[in-house]
């Protein structure tokens, strides 16, 4: 009787313990009635980018997942004085939860060449979701090296042309800070296409420039296809799709230069809604599709949560602070 009641009360005690951690598992901050309204998510960026489909994957898994439940979720693209429109709108947005922003490192560029007059920090940081290096490459018949490019622009400065994506974009401040750690930024040319990724392709792959600031997946695309020469990575350590491509660390620079994408709140959000956000982007972070969009754009797939986020966004801040001077010189010109 006494071991058939034991067994009773051991049954009993493991069904009560996977009760609780099940309730521990559900949304942070359940207690909240959320959300009460329609959910948008402000990307001050035109349709089409990467900035753009991120935000509009997370909406479509979150909704398909039921990871908010009751939630409709639309993206705004809100265009418009160079990303200053869609900023305002989420910085002058009730904070409760129902206006997010997905933004990036052009937060920590734009602040250091003096074009914002907000920052990273005037938000609450939710959470970083993926990751973009720079892929430094060379034109088809070019040289093999980013070394040999160096020696050639030493001996010949100005011969050597650098094609950037617009003038205080993210590539450009990351090319610039190598550039400016190696000492070597007063032998280039630089040569700048407003029209962004594509015209700066196009230049490229023409042989208008000798070297493009491009995203790791054009680089991908373009070096598999033998039209260009991948030359250099923003990274310390070599990136899976370029095994052989020389790193910064391998000029003997410090830090990375990344593109990091993450989703903000307005300020003073409170605590419960930051951690109901947190723990939903998270679960559609790690969800099969999100992981297999990021591999398809040669992202690299990894969360961190906002109070972390926000130290390592100083940390670049204080990376592009170094060089900010030098590209306001350019954008002078």
């Amino acid at each position: 009787m006494k071991k058939r009641m034991y067994l009773v009360f051991l049954t009993f005690s493991i069904f009560m313990l996977a009760v609780g951690c099940n309730k521990q598992e559900k949304t942070a901050g359940q207690n909240i009635d959320f959300p009460q309204k329609d959910i948008q998510i402000v990307v001050p960026y035109a349709t089409g980018g990467n900035s753009d489909v991120t935000a509009r994957i997370f909406a479509k898994i979150i909704q398909e997942e039921n990871l908010l439940p009751g939630a409709n979720i639309s993206v705004v693209n809100m265009v418009g004085g160079n990303t200053r429109t869609g900023l305002n709108e989420v910085l002058k947005a009730k904070p409760d939860g129902h206006t997010l922003l997905l933004h990036h490192t052009a937060f920590n560029t734009m602040e250091a060449v003096g074009q914002l007059p907000m920052s990273y920090r005037d938000y609450e940081a939710i959470g970083q979701v993926s990751e973009m290096a720079y892929v430094y490459t060379g034109k088809k018949n070019g040289m093999g090296s980013f070394a040999e490019y160096q020696q050639v622009a030493k001996e010949n400065p100005g011969s050597v042309t650098l094609g950037i994506p617009g003038v205080g974009g993210t590539g450009h401040m990351v090319l610039e800070y190598l550039l400016n750690e190696t000492n070597t930024s007063q032998y280039y040319k630089t040569v700048p296409f407003q029209g962004g990724g594509g015209e700066l392709a196009t230049a490229i792959l023409g042989g208008q420039v000798d070297i493009a600031a491009q995203g790791a997946s054009a680089a991908l695309k373009y070096s598999k296809s033998g039209d260009v020469i991948p030359l250099v990575v923003s990274t310390q350590e070599p990136l899976p799709e370029f095994p052989n491509t020389p790193t910064f660390k391998d000029f003997g620079v410090e830090g990375e230069g990344i593109l990091r994408t993450g989703f903000f709140a307005p300020p003073d959000t409170p605590d419960e809604i930051v951690e109901i956000w947190e723990d939903v982007i998270k679960r559609a972070f790690e969800t099969e599709e999100y992981k297999e969009f990021t591999e398809s754009r040669i992202l690299t797939h990894k969360f961190i949560p906002g109070d972390e986020w926000e130290e390592i966004l100083d940390q670049d801040q204080e990376m592009f602070n170094k060089i900010g001077e030098i590209v306001e010189e350019q954008m002078k010109k």
